[in-house]
């Protein structure tokens, strides 16, 4: 029996790609910035999940899925926890800005652009709930919930 649908994996191995081959991202973290160079996650273990150390990262959590025969439309449910490590801060007037958590949502939103814009066929990451946690400072983490939509098309063949 031949499977005629895209599985989780799949899928989170396509984040994987888009992320790994963004210049844009390599650039932030790199050019723009001295954060060092990313290492993404592929569900990490839960009690010993990546710390400060460790950034700047991303963990691509696995959800839940809807597949199948009767829905018009295998839905993916994703999250990525973004880390910086940042300790700076910025002064205006008597105004003190941890920058960390500005840059982390920076960075959150170029990576959701960048998934966005480049995945594959008619696939659609469609909806993104976000959360910050500024509580393990100097390590700041963004959580991105994402939804990733492929519709199903009488004949079509989706390939990532």
């Amino acid at each position: 029996m031949a499977v005629d649908f895209i599985t989780m994996t799949q899928i989170v191995d396509h984040i994987y790609g888009i992320l790994s081959a963004s210049t844009d991202i390599s650039d932030f973290l790199t050019v723009d910035n001295s954060y060092g160079s990313l290492t993404v996650y592929d569900n990490p273990n839960g009690f010993s999940p990546p710390s400060e150390a460790e950034a700047p990262f991303i963990s691509i959590y696995r959800d839940k899925c809807t597949q199948g025969e009767r829905v018009n439309e295998w839905i993916y449910k994703v999250e990525l926890e973004i880390g910086l490590k940042d300790s700076a801060t910025n002064t205006v007037g008597d105004k003190v800005e941890q920058t960390g958590l500005r840059k982390v949502e920076e960075f959150g939103n170029l990576v959701y652009a960048e998934l966005r814009d480049n995945m594959n066929c008619n696939i659609e990451v469609s909806v993104a709930d976000i959360e910050w946690d500024e509580t393990s400072h100097p390590l700041y983490l963004a959580y991105y919930g994402l939804i990733i939509r492929v519709p199903q098309v009488i004949g079509a063949q989706i390939n990532l």
